[in-house]
């Protein structure tokens, strides 16, 4: 709560109080949480909007169990995310996403399409960040983070290639370079363990 009290109409300067309140201590004003579910309402239609068609390759599509595997919607999400950056900025060699960036844990229907409200209950809300990272470190980098179930385990695009025990052996279709810096996409939280 901020209050501005200036004491007479001849004074120069305001009293300034501040007080931090929790809003949800008090009851909701009936007439303000109409407005507000009005405003809102003009949304609903855009939260069942199809964003994009899904691939039967990502079938079935699930997020259940991010953080302690490999998923259809990461690997969608990653693939359509890396999309997005080569649309914009010309050049990303793979996307990465930790597991415990995603939220939803839902197992989607067969006919279910990738919805805006599908999207906001997968991702969290977070920027995403553009980095050089050396193919020696990606081909065993992945497979750390597999190690057992976690925040960190890494979910990637459709184009990161993996042997039999893990290791990357491929980028966009090419083998991997153990020396060159490949553009990598994530999110903002990429370098924290």
């Amino acid at each position: 709560i901020l209050d501005i009290i200036w004491e007479s109409a001849n004074a120069t300067k305001p009293i300034i109080q501040a007080n931090t309140v929790r809003v949800a201590d008090y009851p909701p004003v009936p007439e303000l949480e109409r407005i507000v579910e009005e405003s809102y309402r003009v949304l609903d239609s855009l939260k069942k909007t199809q964003l994009a068609l899904m691939p039967s390759k990502f079938r079935p599509l699930t997020s259940v169990g991010a953080r302690a595997r490999s998923i259809t919607m990461g690997t969608f999400l990653c693939t359509e995310t890396k999309k997005a950056i080569v649309s914009e900025l010309g050049r990303c060699d793979a996307f990465l996403l930790k597991g415990g960036n995603m939220r939803g844990a839902k197992d989607y229907g067969d006919d279910e399409h990738f919805t805006l409200e599908a999207m906001l209950s997968e991702f969290e809300d977070t920027d995403i960040y553009m980095t050089k990272v050396r193919g020696s470190i990606i081909r065993v980098g992945l497979r750390e983070t597999w190690a057992g179930p976690g925040t960190g385990w890494f979910q990637h695009d459709d184009q990161i290639i993996l042997d039999e025990e893990g290791f990357v052996t491929g980028i966009n279709g090419e083998p991997i370079d153990d020396d060159k810096l490949y553009i990598v996409g994530s999110m903002d939280d990429f370098f924290r363990s």
